[in-house]
């Protein structure tokens, strides 16, 4: 682990808005002297490594979490917000009633948001 991986590690662990690699550049620039080539490759490494989850979103930039326990993901389709939400039951449900033993999974839930809500 680099100096720098180890840097961009903590900001994303540090940053809870599931940011995208252009936003985890200007938070480390801030502080240090990084390119953004150094940025994606660090984070190309990381979420290969289990170390943060890469969080894909069509038609959008990744983004990354830095909580790596299984969970799942909202998109506000208004405002862009990405928040972990817990899914309970699909994987044990999928297996059961097709026979399948899934080792791993990932949706992304289109919703609005509770502040989004509040203006409609």
């Amino acid at each position: 682990m680099t100096t720098q991986r180890q840097i961009i590690l903590d900001t994303v662990k540090n940053c809870y808005c599931h940011p995208n690699a252009t936003e985890v550049y200007d938070i480390v620039r801030q502080e240090h002297s990084i390119s953004l080539a150094t940025v994606y490759n660090s984070l190309n490494y990381l979420s290969e490594n289990g170390y943060i989850m890469r969080v894909a979103i069509a038609g959008e930039p990744d983004r990354f979490d830095g909580n790596i326990f299984e969970h799942q993901h909202a998109i506000c389709d208004r405002c862009g917000k990405v928040f972990d939400v817990e899914v309970h039951g699909i994987k044990e449900d999928l297996q059961k009633n097709y026979g399948i033993k899934i080792t791993s999974f990932s949706i992304n839930l289109h919703c609005v948001c509770p502040h989004c809500a509040k203006e409609i």
